[in-house]
């Protein structure tokens, strides 16, 4: 195969950066860009120097010569534009979540069963480098067993960007639940070697909402959730979410492991990134704590687009399933929306696949 030519669709915050990453891989053409609001478009085109740019996605999927494209479009759009796309044969890299609801999900995997193409989740925080690092000293049996994580993204102040169909259930499909924690939870399970869930317990609280509401207008979603997961090999997972809240840091992002040989943490706030284990050097031996190794969260950020990226089109040459496949993230959608019913109903709620 040639250069790759892909197109980025959505120029958003997500966007920007898959445009970035894709403008640095050698092997990768972007050949056009598509949003509608037109100044961002036209800004984007002339720093960039992509050929093409639409207001349309059928504009982008008339053109003849294109491989792939980078959905990043809101919500409500990812199941129309992700199945159009696969339907006139092109690869998919689909921002998170998957879709807004379960039906939603399913039509996306059902329409890349028949179109034989590849779609990726571009859930980026498995591909920083301080998560790849953890995930081969578990892969390596470093930990032994993952029986237990916890997981969650905490924000203290609203964010000027979370507004509109953001904060609109019906466009969205929730709140911090499925904008934040839909990334804590795929790595807890991905750490845990994606097994499949059984049951849920979830709450969810509103506690900001009439004061968001004075200053961004409409918001029906929540401002915190919290759940627990049961999964159908016995082993939990409790995650948490929050657009607001009094938390210590404006930002904490964790995944917490135990395992029967070891445990281990990565962490995010306040712009650093810290990765910490807790091992037992040998048997009868006190447990240790090693030094955390600390980055720089905003290189282990841009990090991970360029290495999302290429393992993107990494797959789409040479036809092979990537790492965060269709199926694993219609069962995150699975867990978040029994997490969703669970906390409106006040009861557990299981999960059948």
């Amino acid at each position: 195969m040639e250069r790759v030519r892909v197109a980025v669709i959505g120029l958003g915050w997500p966007g920007q950066r898959h445009l970035e990453a894709y403008l640095k891989q050698p092997d990768v053409e972007v050949v056009a860009l598509c949003d509608v609001n037109a100044a961002l478009l036209r800004q984007t085109q002339a720093a960039s120097g992509v050929r093409h740019a639409f207001s349309s996605l059928e504009a982008v999927l008339d053109l003849d010569r294109l491989d792939a494209v980078s959905i990043c479009l809101p919500n409500f759009l990812h199941a129309p534009a992700a199945i159009a796309a696969l339907e006139t044969g092109r690869h998919v890299l689909l921002e998170k979540p998957l879709a807004r609801t379960v039906a939603e999900g399913e039509q996306i995997a059902a329409a890349v069963q028949r179109s034989g193409r590849i779609l990726m989740l571009a859930l980026n925080n498995r591909f920083r480098p301080d998560t790849l690092a953890l995930k081969a000293l578990v892969e390596a049996g470093g930990l032994g067993e993952i029986y237990y994580a916890k997981a969650g993204w905490l924000r203290r102040t609203w964010s000027p960007i979370v507004r509109g169909w953001f904060t609109t259930r019906e466009l969205s499909g929730g709140g911090p639940l499925i904008d934040l924690g839909v990334h804590m939870l795929d790595l807890a399970l991905w750490y845990m070697g994606n097994p499949a869930p059984a049951a849920v317990s979830g709450a969810t609280y509103a506690r900001f909402r009439d004061q968001v509401a004075a200053q961004i207008g409409h918001i029906d979603t929540e401002d915190l959730a919290t759940g627990f997961v049961r999964l159908a090999d016995g082993r939990t997972i409790t995650i948490e979410a929050s657009w607001i809240g009094f938390t210590e840091y404006p930002d904490y992002i964790y995944c917490t492991l135990l395992g029967d040989r070891g445990g281990a943490t990565v962490e995010r706030s306040t712009g650093h990134a810290r990765l910490k284990l807790f091992t037992e050097p040998a048997p009868g031996l006190p447990l240790v704590s090693t030094p955390p190794t600390e980055s720089d969260g905003m290189t282990m950020l841009l990090a991970s687009f360029d290495n999302e990226i290429r393992h993107f089109i990494d797959c789409v040459r040479s036809g092979r399933e990537p790492s965060v496949p269709v199926g694993q993230g219609l069962d995150v959608l699975r867990i978040l929306d029994a997490l969703y019913r669970s906390a409106s109903e006040g009861h557990e709620v299981t999960i059948s696949t």
